[in-house]
């Protein structure tokens, strides 16, 4: 049987758009669990900030948490990775004790992602974060006293070197 990679072509083309029309479409898929539900409670000192941001119709584009999301749900998956913050928020309204902007829109959920660019992305789909076991890695590093460390692992610094 003859090979015909013009054919191989369209075959690919067509799955492909099949695959970026099914994944489009799932994105009109509802969360399995509502932003809202990630309110503050009652007796939280910044609780108008909290449930301001809980209220904002960003989430209903950037989920506050990956467990809202269905398998499926490609879309949700991408803009959660890309722009969502499972830890603090995506206003860093549970950043520490005191959120991070009252600002509750857009501007202040672009200053926060500038300031914490691609925070899920990082920790949660190429990081270590949800793992049993943390990994802290470097690429490079360079402290006073201590000097250039290239590849290193911060777990195995030397206990006054290492800054949490």
């Amino acid at each position: 049987m003859f090979f015909n990679p013009s054919s191989a072509l369209v075959f690919m083309n067509k799955l492909m758009s099949l695959v970026l029309s099914a994944s489009l479409l799932s994105g009109c898929a509802t969360y399995k669990k509502p932003s809202s539900s990630y309110g503050p409670k009652l007796d939280d000192p910044h609780y108008e900030v909290r449930e301001r941001a809980a209220q904002s119709p960003i989430y209903n584009i950037v989920p506050r948490h990956r467990e809202q999301i269905r398998f499926y749900d490609f879309p949700h998956w991408t803009t959660w990775a890309l722009a969502g913050n499972d830890g603090d928020g995506i206003f860093g309204e549970y950043s520490g004790k005191n959120p991070y902007t009252a600002n509750i829109n857009f501007k202040g959920f672009c200053s926060w992602n500038a300031r914490n660019p691609m925070h899920n992305l990082t920790f949660y789909v190429i990081g270590t974060a949800d793992w049993k076991r943390h990994y802290n890695f470097s690429l490079m590093s360079m402290e006073k006293g201590v000097g250039v460390k290239v590849f290193s692992n911060a777990s195995k610094w030397k206990r006054g070197t290492r800054k949490t």
